[in-house]
């Protein structure tokens, strides 16, 4: 997938667990987004990584939730994906 500048890559499970593109069985999906906005959702999962204190292997469940007017209108609604973490080491 070619990264147009400004672009950044977004994959979903996530890259930091082992459902995510690198170590899952290959069910994932991708797409390029701003990439501040990429930079800074890794920054928040990082955080919610720390403030929970999901670790290596931890099972965890994540609720994805639009906070974005023009979504909330077209009617999207929350889901939650299961996920366990990985810290990039097998």
């Amino acid at each position: 997938m070619q990264r147009p500048p400004g672009k950044s890559c977004d994959e979903h499970a996530f890259a930091s667990t082992w459902q995510g593109a690198k170590y899952g069985s290959g069910k994932f999906s991708r797409r390029m987004i701003d990439a501040g906005q990429n930079t800074n959702a890794g920054k928040a999962l990082k955080g919610f990584y720390a403030y929970t204190r999901v670790l290596e292997g931890d099972r965890c469940l994540v609720w994805i939730r639009s906070t974005h007017p023009d979504e909330i209108r077209r009617g999207h609604r929350e889901s939650a994906s299961p996920y366990r973490r990985s810290t990039g080491a097998r």
